[in-house]
């Protein structure tokens, strides 16, 4: 299976007073801890949504966004909620090639790439066109999506869908 990375970092980090983005997470920002992710996952490409001050950190990480496996795309739509965001990561994944978009948020650079690996395999053998994992009983991240999805997401019947 061909699949993207999608990290969903577009948000304004109100409550936190700071970017999140950029908050140190062992040695390196929260953001490029969530691109190492995918990578040690084996995950080919990272599509990294950005929303609230784009400029601010890219130029805080020049070098990640140098990266040929590392694009960022910018959603001007951020303030109205996450699904814009997804929305945005999985327009670009459809003009990628990719089988699946494996989506994942900024602020949880602490699963570790195990897990990345384990929805990936289990996305690929069943086929589904979502896959979720859980613990305890409660969903969680990464989500992994088909490709034969992304036009339900890109182009939902409700205005007030959301990726639930």
């Amino acid at each position: 299976m061909h699949a993207v990375g999608v990290l969903l970092a577009a948000g304004s980090s109100r409550r936190m007073g700071r970017l999140k983005q950029l908050l140190p997470f062992g040695d390196h920002a929260v953001l490029e801890q969530g691109v190492f992710n995918y990578r040690a996952a084996g995950v080919g490409a990272t599509v990294v949504v950005l929303g609230h001050a784009p400029g601010v950190i890219r130029a805080a990480l020049p070098d990640l966004f140098a990266s040929d496996d590392v694009r960022s795309i910018v959603n001007d739509r951020h303030e109205e909620g996450m699904f814009s965001s997804v929305q945005c990561g999985v327009a670009a994944a459809s003009h990628g090639g990719y089988d699946a978009a494996l989506l994942s948020l900024v602020d949880q650079p602490f699963i570790p790439p195990s897990v990345y690996t384990v929805v990936l395999d289990a996305h690929a053998t069943t086929g589904a066109l979502v896959t979720i994992p859980t613990f305890d009983g409660r969903r969680g991240h990464p989500v992994a999506l088909s490709s034969a999805v992304y036009d339900a997401i890109l182009y939902p019947d409700d205005p007030s869908t959301n990726l639930r």
